[in-house]
């Protein structure tokens, strides 16, 4: 669930995005991504854009806030949808720096805008229509990522949009969720159990021990009993995840049409040991999950532990060097695109910097074109310490070259996403395979085989 707000900046656009922008909030600047302007020299590029206005208002820029629900969206994904929030909503009309901070408790966007636009020097008029717009791109997005929105019959009631996004955030769905994700952040810190209590209590939650461990958030009404939150959520499975360190395996892993299901933990189900009846199923279940486990590893030629430490090993690898390539191809996309910046603005400028060159009276005229100067200058400098040798390539072919590393991220992204899955369902595999055969690996073991990049 992502929910926006918005507010306008009057003075002091460059301190607004040296904030946003910050390297402890942006993952050392890399989710930090700007349209037809650089982040070094935006303030004076917005600044630049306003004087040709008419009718310039008394805002300089405005600031939105795309804000999503706790553990729904990954930093990459809140990303890209927060660019194509800022396209579609602008329409490529005005420049814009967008961020993504990942330092707070959820992911969130910041996007500055240029309340003026490039294309016809006209003002942003922000309205309750204009709100609607930005609400309904941004739910359009939700719904296409798969992510939760806001329900649309409770918008009639006269009530804000963060009202309403906190109202649906106090059901015990949402709020099971998010102890999750808090359970799942606050394993991998602690170093006991009782640290683990500690560090929860310190998050803010209420903690009820005694025959059932529970949590309270200071929203909620009720404690909610971690049995409910799944099979690794036990107590049980706790202290050993604080051990291992490693993350919650999904309940179903799809893998070619073959569904590969967790077998259920009957001596430490809490419903297996009050229900007769649950026991008898669940013991049904483990053995035609067992069989269908077995059936995979002899189809794949998998005899041995050893066997499925290797693929699984191999598949960390394989996962570890897709990330770099991705990374790389990221690193470069954003790389071609600030080069363009900088060639489109340092043509575009370059007459202005001659004219002065030959101008009589230079203080006078440096003083009527002061910002064209310090920004074909920046942008001058930028172009000298990226092309020593001065031979700058057209903007055509830098296009082109982006587009081709495009489709290859493109492309590496989907082969990335099959052996994710691929990872999980042999992550899978050797957790049935321990419990069928009652064997307890130790915690070095599986420290090394569940640890993720």
């Amino acid at each position: 669930m992502a929910y926006v707000k918005t507010f306008p900046i009057r003075y002091h656009v460059k301190t607004a995005i040296d904030y946003i922008a910050a390297s402890d909030k942006t993952d050392n600047g890399e989710l930090v991504s700007c349209y037809n302007c650089s982040l070094e020299t935006a303030d004076i590029e917005f600044k630049q854009t306003r004087r040709m206005a008419k009718s310039k208002g008394k805002q300089a820029a405005r600031h939105i806030v795309q804000s999503f629900k706790p553990g729904e969206v990954t930093a990459e994904q809140a990303h890209e949808i927060g660019k194509k929030f800022a396209d579609e909503l602008l329409g490529g009309k005005y420049e814009y720096v967008i961020a993504t901070h990942i330092n707070s408790g959820a992911i969130h966007n910041h996007i500055i805008f240029n309340s003026v636009s490039v294309e016809d020097h006209r003002r942003y008029r922000s309205n309750k229509h204009t709100y609607k717009r930005m609400r309904f791109i941004n739910d359009s997005l939700c719904r296409e990522y798969g992510l939760s929105i806001i329900d649309e019959n409770s918008r009639g009631n006269n009530k804000s949009q963060n009202e309403i996004y906190t109202e649906q955030r106090n059901k015990r769905v949402v709020w099971r969720d998010i102890l999750r994700a808090d359970i799942d952040t606050v394993i991998q810190q602690a170093d006991s159990f009782d640290d683990f209590l500690n560090r929860m209590y310190q998050l803010g939650y209420g903690v009820k021990t005694g025959k059932y461990l529970a949590f309270k958030n200071k929203a909620q009404q009720r404690y909610m009993r971690i049995k409910s939150l799944g099979s690794d959520y036990t107590e049980d499975e706790i202290k050993e995840r604080i051990v291992t360190k490693r993350q919650a395996i999904p309940k179903r892993i799809r893998n070619s049409g073959r569904d590969i299901t967790l077998l259920i933990q009957i001596e430490s189900n809490i419903k297996c040991q009050t229900s007769k009846a649950y026991e008898n199923w669940a013991k049904l279940h483990n053995l035609k999950e067992a069989a269908q486990t077995l059936n995979f590893l002899i189809e794949h030629d998998i005899s041995s532990f050893e066997d499925l430490d290797s693929k699984v090993d191999t598949l960390k690898k394989q996962q570890r060097s897709m990330v770099a390539e991705l990374k790389q191809l990221n690193d470069d996309i954003k790389d071609i695109d600030e080069r363009i910046h900088f060639i489109k603005t340092y043509d575009e400028y370059k007459p202005i910097a001659e004219e002065y060159e030959k101008a009589i009276f230079k203080s006078k005229f440096k003083q009527k074109h002061f910002d064209e100067l310090e920004l074909f200058e920046t942008v001058y400098n930028r172009l000298k310490q990226l092309y020593p040798d001065k031979k700058i390539p057209s903007v055509s072919s830098l296009r082109k070259k982006c587009m081709h590393l495009e489709a290859d991220k493109e492309k590496k992204y989907k082969d990335y996403k099959l052996v994710e899955t691929e990872l999980h369902t042999y992550e899978a595999l050797c957790s049935n395979m321990e419990q069928f055969l009652g064997i307890e690996r130790s915690a070095q073991q599986n420290k090394t085989k569940e640890k993720s990049i």
